[in-house]
């Protein structure tokens, strides 16, 4: 903003306005902290005052090691859900109670009701999710109807991380080895670069495995999968050439066949988990498959280890998995068909095979325990979410949805109109397209619209219920979304913006990304354009270079 002014000048020398305009960093950033940023704010505080929403919290420390937390609302409005950026606040005390004062205090500072609040959606951190202590405790405390969901993809990496210390420790610092070989060293990239053009192999950079998303793990292990061979040349080159301990350590376990049928079987059950774990990143309301989702994983990792006839049970989650009466023989635990394969064409000695199948073993069982501790199959609100996926609403399966007093008896609703409803809408022969092609907002848009002769709505009742339903978090990637905006925005070179600054930068963001438009195609609101003529009237008489009072 120091320069832009005099480039508009520069390039529209014959235009009186462009010559005229006075605005530096420091009115842009008023511009911004007192009229763009709160004007969406106000926008989302109107619409929080009138539907149920839910709350997404997430917490972190930014470059200046300044402790914030991001609000996020998740709400129904003009047929979709918005999962809206609410407020950013800097958190001095980061207990469970902490967090409580200032999220009150942020509903209570706006007059927003506390029983809107329908849901609550965090990471299944102890501070959040504590039966205990936690955050979770406090807002039921509060609101004894609010519904509380761990995030998802939170709960499946840990499920993954816990399982990955049955396997052996050297399987993942293999991979970091190879990463750290090359990360500081152009001359050692450029040298496996011309070895994968030598395989005939595209030629990619090695990644470097995250600390604290072990599911990552996944793309790391399928680049150096597909690099084997050019990694191979490499390093038996540099073993002879460099004679580095190093490159000869990386070069002995490039030539164990056991380290590779280890990297075979994570690709393989490290893309089942990140399936899921990328599906519930989604904007788009999945809470009502959530129950399925994962109860089909859950009985996929089954069946790689347990017999068939112990799994034909109607409550998936009462199978007993440590019992080894149950288990298959080591041989016929399935690892993924790359694994299999690999096992049946390689000379492996014996002993390496059998030890292999009982880490993967211990894996399995691992996995399964925490699966079982993190999520309940038994969940009253996640079978009540899944009769409203439109594929259950026209099976005809379910015949009543009477629950709907007990999970949401704030609504009172007529439970026989409800009802009547529901069984309507499973024999709506129009509505069945939107249930196969469309997502899950569209085919609810569509209901919300139909109507009688008369003009009025067919399915009032069931939509109220719907829009709650729809509403609720499944994942808390809403506020990690936040912080990665929040990572583009206070950097290294601007590290000290303030935490205010960056929350109406943020709003600005939420603004044009909701109403789907560029930052050149946005017109400001009425409000805001009555507004901006006062504001540069009383600032007009300052320097740009002078911080300036506004009236609020």
């Amino acid at each position: 903003m120091d320069h832009l002014p005099q480039i508009i000048a520069s390039a529209c020398p014959d235009s009186k306005i462009a010559s005229k305009l006075k605005i530096k960093r420091k009115k842009a950033t008023q511009l911004i902290k007192i009229l763009i940023g709160p004007s969406n704010k106000d926008e989302l505080i109107l619409d929080l005052k009138e539907n149920y929403f839910s709350i997404i919290l997430d917490e972190t420390t930014d470059i200046s090691t300044s402790k914030c937390l991001a609000v996020i609302a998740r709400y129904y409005k003009n047929n979709k859900i918005l999962d809206r950026f609410f407020i950013l606040v800097e958190i001095e005390n980061s207990t469970a109670n902490g967090l409580f004062q200032a999220i009150k205090g942020m509903l209570t500072k706006y007059n927003i009701p506390f029983k809107h609040v329908i849901g609550f959606g965090a990471d299944t951190c102890s501070v959040m999710m504590g039966n205990k202590n936690g955050l979770k405790v406090l807002f039921e405390d509060l609101n004894p109807n609010i519904i509380t969901n761990g995030c998802t993809c939170h709960s499946f990496h840990l499920c993954s991380s816990y399982a990955c210390e049955k396997l052996p420790r050297s399987i993942e610092q293999f991979s970091r080895d190879i990463y750290n070989y090359f990360s500081n060293s152009s001359k050692r990239c450029m040298e496996l670069k011309e070895c994968e053009v030598f395989a005939n192999e595209r030629p990619h950079a090695m990644l470097c495995p995250s600390q604290t998303r072990w599911l990552s793990l996944q793309s790391v292990i399928n680049r150096i999968l597909e690099h084997w061979a050019s990694l191979e040349l490499f390093f038996t080159r540099a073993a002879i050439e460099d004679n580095i301990s190093s490159a000869q350590n990386i070069l002995s376990a490039l030539h164990n066949p056991v380290y590779k049928l280890y990297f075979y079987f994570l690709s393989y059950v490290l893309d089942i988990m990140n399936r899921l774990n990328l599906e519930f990143q989604s904007e788009i309301p999945k809470v009502h498959v959530l129950l399925k989702r994962v109860t089909t994983l859950y009985k996929l990792i089954l069946k790689s280890f347990i017999k068939g006839p112990y799994l034909q049970v109607i409550d998936i989650g009462k199978v007993t998995i440590t019992d080894p009466e149950k288990y298959l023989s080591l041989e016929n635990i399935y690892c993924g068909p790359k694994a299999d394969i690999f096992i049946k064409q390689s000379n492996m000695d014996s002993a390496d095979v059998k030890n292999f199948h009982l880490r993967v073993l211990e894996f399995y069982v691992e996995l399964c325990k925490q699966i079982k501790k993190r999520f309940n199959f038994g969940e009253a609100i996640l079978k009540f979410a899944s009769y409203f996926d439109p594929t259950v609403i026209f099976s005809s399966e379910i015949t009543s949805i009477s629950e709907a007093d007990n999970i949401f008896p704030f609504l009172n609703i007529d439970l026989q109109e409800l009802d009547l409803e529901y069984r309507i809408l499973g024999e709506t022969e129009e509505l069945k397209k939107y249930a196969v092609d469309g997502d899950v907002t569209e085919f609810w848009a569509n209901v919300e619209c139909m109507k009688n002769s008369l003009n009025e709505k067919i399915f009032p009742n069931i939509m109220v219920v719907a829009k709650c339903i729809m509403s609720l978090p499944h994942s808390s990637a809403a506020a990690k979304r936040i912080f990665s905006q929040l990572n583009l925005i206070k950097t290294k070179t601007r590290n000290k913006l303030l935490v205010p600054t960056c929350e109406s930068l943020l709003h600005a963001k939420d603004m044009l990304r909701v109403q789907n438009k560029k930052c050149y195609e946005w017109v400001p609101t009425s409000k805001i354009t009555t507004y901006n003529k006062t504001f540069i009237d009383e600032t007009a008489v300052f320097e740009d270079d002078i911080l300036f009072e506004t009236k609020t």
